[in-house]
């Protein structure tokens, strides 16, 4: 499916609304992604891209890129800034704040959004941030475009930065950030998993899809005696960093691995691995990315290891897990999700089942 935003994004560029950057222009574009547009840009210019496959992607493509902007690299000196906007509210003023800040004085602003993801809300932002704003629309999707000036409400945009930070949740309990999976609450599927947990948790072990470290801290910390470590794996840069504030003194020795589990398991010789796949990409449901959990699972545990599996009771997630699994039983089913038990891996993960080198220890 074509990425309505990113489309949209680059045609002030191609209708002739905007000049085309001069090769020597700096450039950062926030959230990117790969697409034949990219090459409208200068050469040098900086992508950031949290999840590791889009990285990926823009690295094999050629492009510069890092997954997340250190707050010392705050400084005024690019001359467009262009951004993919996320769904997520308070996620997007971050982005917004964090690239106007970067922006020399009569910098180029460039942001765009699909309809049904809060493209009509882009030019009231802008406005609220001081800027006088342009607006298209295109592949059912708005572009918004304007220049940095002294009307630019900093205050706002430190607001918004703060809004979109790291941050306590869950009366302290926990710190997390916008636009993370069930950022500021415990998802009821976890939360279930968590509860099912049997007592013989033991060896090495994994959380895949760790999110900001809710099940990996459920698991040291109700069924942690005889864990000796846990691999936290998750494909969004900060979820990683979320998880490791979270785990800080756990009893178990814990690693953090920054990876596409969709192209395999970063880990190997795992004892037990507990997972809550996602199973959106955007609005779109997508089991293939459950799929590729599953896969991952399977060549990352020993013969005799063990799956701990939540879902939601509608995806058919039974056949693979049968398939790649010599025993599956179903641990609860009810309230909209399905616990699984899958054991002994049989070595039937012919697709995704060759990892990579990835993530940081």
């Amino acid at each position: 499916m074509q990425d309505a935003a990113l489309q949209c994004l680059f045609h002030p560029f191609r209708a002739g609304f905007i000049e085309m950057p001069a090769p020597e222009a700096t450039c950062l574009f926030l959230n990117a992604a790969v697409d034949p547009a990219l090459d409208l840009l200068p050469r040098g210019t900086l992508c950031q891209q949290h999840f590791r496959s889009g990285y990926d992607a823009l690295t094999r493509a050629g492009y510069q890129a890092v997954p997340v902007l250190e707050e010392e690299d705050d400084r005024a000196d690019r001359d467009i800034v262009l951004l993919r906007a996320p769904k997520q509210l308070q996620e997007l003023k971050g982005l917004i704040a964090r690239g106007l800040v970067r922006l020399r004085p009569g910098g180029l602003f460039v942001v765009s959004a699909a309809n049904d993801a809060g493209g009509s809300r882009l030019g009231e932002l802008l406005a609220e941030a001081g800027l006088d704003v342009s607006s298209d629309s295109k592949h059912k999707a708005r572009v918004c475009r304007a220049r940095t000036g002294p009307a630019l409400q900093m205050a706002r945009l430190d607001a918004w930065r703060q809004e979109s930070a790291m941050q306590p949740v869950m009366e302290g309990a926990y710190r997390s950030m916008p636009g993370l999976f069930s950022w500021d609450r415990i998802d009821p599927g976890s939360a279930l998993l968590a509860d099912h947990l049997p007592e013989g948790l033991k060896g090495d072990g994994a959380d895949f899809g760790c999110g900001y470290g809710f099940l990996s801290r459920a698991v040291l910390e109700r069924r942690g005696a005889d864990v000796r470590s846990l691999a936290c794996v998750d494909a969004d840069a900060r979820a990683l960093a979320a998880a490791r504030e979270n785990l800080i003194g756990a009893s178990a020795e814990t690693t953090f691995h920054w990876a596409d589990l969709e192209t395999g398991s970063p880990v190997r010789g795992l004892d037990f691995v507990v997972m809550n796949p996602p199973f959106h990409l955007g609005k779109d449901r997508n089991t293939a990315l459950g799929e590729g959990c599953i896969r991952a699972a399977a060549s990352a545990l020993k013969p005799f290891g063990h799956l701990y599996m939540v879902s939601n009771r509608r995806l058919p997630y039974e056949a693979l897990l049968s398939r790649v699994f010599s025993r599956v039983e179903t641990l609860f089913e009810g309230n909209g999700y399905k616990l699984h038990k899958a054991a002994h891996p049989n070595g039937d993960t012919k697709k995704h089942c060759v990892p990579r080198a990835l993530g940081t220890q």
